[in-house]
């Protein structure tokens, strides 16, 4: 859209700020402070290294399993160099 005068242009952006829905009176409200929930969870280290956190829930009837591997170029040692290849399937 090409506007031919200027001085049109500049009313039209002026009255767009004064007008506008996005004011800062709304950027100066003071809101509560988030209420963070606590998660408790036990966390485990069996025999063979492998670390197990456990977080009990009881209020719905689910099962959730999350699998994580420390690999990659920052938990690779020289032993080991190509474990986060072999971990790729």
């Amino acid at each position: 859209m090409k506007i031919a005068n200027p001085l049109v242009a500049a009313v039209l952006a002026v009255l767009l700020v004064l007008f506008s829905p996005f004011q800062t009176r709304a950027l100066d409200q003071k809101f509560p402070p988030l209420q963070v929930p606590q998660i408790k969870f036990a966390r485990y280290k069996l025999a063979n290294g492998l670390e197990v956190i456990l977080s009990e829930d009881h209020r719905l009837p689910i099962v959730s399993v999350n699998l994580w591997y420390h690999v990659g170029a920052a938990n690779e040692t020289l032993a080991v160099p190509a474990l986060r290849i072999c971990s790729n399937t």
